[in-house]
């Protein structure tokens, strides 16, 4: 593994490797300009092994010329390989997603992220300075009980609805703005009552959007 992180350079300005270590899938995104190449990979419990099939996969398309930077709950098992700069905690990485998305906060607002993951949920709450415009944390919870899960779940019921991915799940979801109350508490219960409903008939998209607003509910306190 260090031979394969050895092989890259970091120059400032060039190409960007972007990559997430989850409890269950590892995602990462090349970045060239205004060219994005996305990867996703199965972790099935060897999350350096599943980094270095990926890196392979991105030196054989791109040149070993970038800035690559690491995440992820899994990102801690490569302390002993990378640098500090190349280490990015959840935290900075979400504020760092937040300010090149330009959502178009306004100062002294909140601005809520829940980051769902396969094993837990966190909830981050930002609020931006009036004076100097940048984001500042107000709150930062974990739902790691109940709502632990959440992730997993989603992909769960993407497979039961027969859907290709959480992101296809996720558009199904956008068509409707109804929803029914499901268990926001505990996701074991929350897939129940989705089985529930689909037998009495409940459109899909509407148990799609409702499992979404189940699970931002889940991460309020």
């Amino acid at each position: 593994m260090k031979k394969v992180i050895s092989e890259f350079k970091f120059p400032p300005n060039i190409k960007r490797i972007g990559i997430d270590i989850g409890s269950d899938n590892l995602k990462a995104v090349v970045i060239d300009g205004k060219n994005v190449t996305s990867y996703l990979k199965k972790i099935d419990g060897k999350p350096i092994y599943a980094l270095k099939e990926t890196l392979d996969e991105i030196i054989t398309k791109h040149s070993n010329e970038v800035y690559l930077g690491v995440t992820g709950v899994n990102s801690i098992s490569l302390s002993d390989i990378l640098n500090e700069k190349q280490m990015i905690s959840e935290l900075i990485a979400t504020k760092g997603g937040i300010t090149y998305l330009n959502l178009g906060i306004k100062k002294n607002e909140n601005f809520a992220v829940i980051d769902v993951g396969a094993s837990n949920q966190r909830y981050y709450e930002f609020v931006k300075d009036k004076n100097s415009g940048k984001l500042t944390l107000e709150h930062n919870y974990l739902q790691n009980k109940c709502g632990a899960g959440s992730g997993l779940l989603l992909e769960h019921m993407a497979q039961r609805f027969e859907y290709g991915s959480i992101e296809e799940l996720s558009n199904v979801a956008n068509q409707t703005e109804k929803t029914i109350k499901l268990s926001a508490k505990c996701g074991v219960f929350r897939e129940s009552d989705v089985v529930h409903q689909q037998q009495k008939g409940t459109p899909k998209e509407v148990l799609a959007a409702s499992l979404y607003k189940a699970s931002a509910a889940s991460s309020s306190f």
